[in-house]
């Protein structure tokens, strides 16, 4: 498991497909923008750091981004978008503390 959140807490795994959902609905809604980037930034910073050890580790995992549809190994491609998402998340909290 490389999710280090669903490893302390197994209903996580469970939880997170619906918590990206809900993130996506707030971006396209642009409803609470501030909380949607915080949480954005959390979250996939988080998740992020378990992407990252378990390419450093060298594990051969499935990633769960396109579910079972396709078979997607875990990669540096991963790595970077997870952090861009959590850049971009950044930048928009940037742009909002200016305006």
């Amino acid at each position: 498991m490389y999710d280090i959140v669903a490893a302390k807490w197994k209903s996580w795994g469970f939880v997170y497909p619906f918590i990206e959902l809900v993130l996506g609905l707030l971006y396209l809604t642009n409803i609470a923008p501030l909380a949607t980037n915080i949480s954005t930034a959390l979250i996939l910073g988080i998740s992020s750091i378990g992407v990252i050890k378990s390419n450093m580790d060298k594990k051969k995992i499935k990633c769960a981004c396109l579910g079972d549809v396709f078979n997607l190994p875990m990669s540096t491609v991963t790595i970077v978008e997870d952090l861009s998402m959590v850049g971009m998340s950044l930048i928009m909290l940037f742009q909002y503390e200016i305006l």
